[in-house]
This record gives C-alpha cells, structure tokens and sequence, in this order.
C-alpha cells in the first residue's frame, strides 16, 4: 500500500470511530437520563422502558435471558430498556408473560 492510501485507510478509520463514540455517547446520555429519576419519565415509552428494566432485574434475569425467552433480539431490548425503540402490544405481552406480571405493570407510572 502507498502511503496516501494508508493514510486515506487511517482517517476513514478514525472518522467512523469518532461517528460511531459520539453516537453511543449520545445513546448513553438519552438512556441514563431517562432511567436517572422516576420524576423525567414523561412518555409511555420511558415509563414502558424504566417498568421494563425493573421488572427485569427483580426477577432476576439478564437481557439475553429476556431476550432468549421472549423471542425479541437483546440488541431490541437494550434499545427498548433506554426508550429508543417502539414496541408492539404483542411484544409487550410477549414480555409480560415471560417477567409473569401482568401488562399493565410495564405501563404504570
């Protein structure tokens, strides 16, 4: 390799890895906002997301374990967990009946 074409290899490197840090930077800041205070929780989604991980680690279960048991990918629910995703109310019972709590339980404020 040349080393113009090395060093094109090295910034387009560090370009995605800048993209890709500030980008969970943001995810990171989204989700511990959300999760930091039953007081933000402002929309179904970040009450769904925040009943969702409690629910979650009182019965004592991992994502992949949720995950595995529900049917959903854990990248999903990660993404749920931290209010980025929109979920159907078939997914949501699917979740509910895994956690064994009734649906209403993940919406509640």
């Amino acid at each position: 390799m040349t080393r113009k074409l090395t060093a094109m290899v090295i910034c387009r490197i560090v370009k995605y890895c800048i993209v890709y840090f500030i980008d969970r930077a943001k995810y990171i800041t989204h989700a511990t906002a959300v999760m930091s205070s039953p007081y933000t929780v402002k929309t179904a989604r970040e009450r769904l997301a925040r009943n969702l991980k409690d629910w979650r680690v009182k019965r004592g279960m991992s994502q992949d374990v949720l995950a595995e048991h529900s049917g959903l990918s854990r990248v999903f629910l990660s993404r749920l967990e931290g209010a980025l995703e929109t979920v159907s109310l078939d997914n949501i019972e699917k979740l509910a009946d895994v956690l064994k709590i009734d649906i209403l339980d993940l919406l509640q404020h």
